[in-house]
């Protein structure tokens, strides 16, 4: 009886994946709001029927594929605490780069989830302001170590979203220009933020040797 129910349930777990992958794609080129249901089916290979039998509208599709995506991406940036756990933010990032359809999806959903009715606006501000307080936090701690100069958490804050902005801000020259080596661009920018924390004469150049090395 186990061998009987095995198969099917299995085959239902590789076909809901293979329908969130479709829907990664598709919201992540056409935006929630231009991609349909049956762009999805159609990618996927099966009937909007068959489809809706997982997921019985966009918004369920939607819900289940973010809470797929934050799943796989929690650890992702987090080593040690303080700079290391900052540094991890590189893991991220490398990640993107091989994963073009993943930051595709995530910086059309953040545009378009700044309209308050988008289905996906809570879960993109919660995820934004979680994120932010958590590498405060680091920051902070890193301060208190000793392995950044002092700071206030006005300035950490401060120095947190400025660091956030350049790393989506980077990321959208790159789905832009592909040949830019994002990879790069944005291991010397953290690095030159890492340098000025530490108080680094010639920042710059400190940054450069490491990107370098």
């Amino acid at each position: 009886m186990m061998a009987d129910t095995r198969g099917p349930y299995k085959k239902g777990i590789q076909r809901r994946q293979e329908i969130l992958n479709a829907a990664q794609q598709v919201f992540g080129q056409f935006g929630y709001v231009g991609g349909s249901l049956q762009q999805i089916a159609d990618q996927v290979g099966v009937s909007r029927a068959a489809l809706v039998r997982y997921f019985p509208d966009k918004e369920s599709l939607l819900t289940a594929l973010l809470q797929h995506w934050e799943a796989e991406n929690r650890e992702r940036a987090r080593s040690n605490p303080g700079l290391e756990n900052i540094r991890g933010l590189m893991n991220v990032v490398k990640f993107n780069a091989d994963h073009r359809g993943s930051i595709e999806l995530f910086l059309t959903l953040a545009t378009e989830a700044s309209n308050p009715a988008h289905p996906a606006h809570n879960f993109m501000a919660e995820r934004y302001k979680e994120s932010k307080a958590y590498f405060l936090g680091e920051l902070m701690q890193a301060s208190s170590s000793g392995e950044v100069l002092p700071m206030t958490r006005t300035q950490a804050r401060r120095e947190i979203e400025g660091l956030f902005a350049l790393l989506d801000g980077l990321q959208i020259q790159w789905l832009l220009d592909p040949q830019m080596d994002l990879v790069a661009m944005v291991q010397y920018h953290l690095e030159v933020a890492i340098a000025r924390w530490q108080g680094i004469n010639g920042a710059t150049q400190h940054a450069e040797l490491v990107v370098s090395l």
